[in-house]
């Protein structure tokens, strides 16, 4: 578990502030409401870090879900987190740049959530093939859960978007749910 130094995480998302309390704020607000918290998220990095911190230093029960599709990166990500509530699922698609990943269909990367029981409160779409992450996101969140598309600016990811019923973007970050 990382150490807290001046106020900040070691590890922080790659993420503005406002969208990194955003989340934080999701989190605590659906936390404090359940007796456990489930998230999930397509991508992992410093907000993988820095968000199972956040949740074990707060105290709540939670289970936090991660798929990578650079086998390399998610055990980096995997040996920094000593937390038995953090579960990585890495794929090796052979192909590690947009480019490259581009033309691979990815399916059990995108498709990982579905093989998990139960619903997610907390999603967050911050890596490849984030389009069809958010229709998977769409099927999987709890009826009071939120979904996060990070990078929502990006004009190929508008149709997916489109299939929320509740949305709010702050900066670069799409905050969605599919309760009315």
């Amino acid at each position: 578990m990382s150490k807290l130094v001046e106020d900040q995480y070691v590890s922080k998302p790659f993420m503005q502030e406002e969208e990194i309390q955003l989340i934080k704020d999701s989190i605590l607000q659906i936390a404090n409401t359940k007796d456990k918290i489930s998230c999930f998220e397509w991508g992992s990095g410093g907000s993988t870090e820095y968000f199972v911190d956040f949740l074990s230093n707060e105290g709540f029960s939670f289970e936090w879900h991660s798929a990578e599709h650079n086998p390399e990166w998610a055990k980096k990500v995997d040996d920094k987190i000593i937390n038995k509530k953090f579960h990585m699922h890495a794929f090796d698609y052979g192909g590690y740049t947009r480019a490259e990943t581009r033309k691979l269909c990815m399916k059990e990367y995108v498709d990982m959530p579905l093989a998990i029981d139960g619903k997610f409160d907390i999603m967050i779409v911050d890596g490849r093939k984030r389009s069809r992450c958010m229709n998977v996101a769409r099927e999987k969140i709890s009826a009071e859960g939120v979904v996060f598309l990070h990078d929502c600016d990006r004009e190929h990811y508008h149709s997916a978007i489109e299939n929320f019923s509740n949305k709010l973007i702050v900066k670069r970050l799409l905050m969605a749910g599919v309760k009315a």
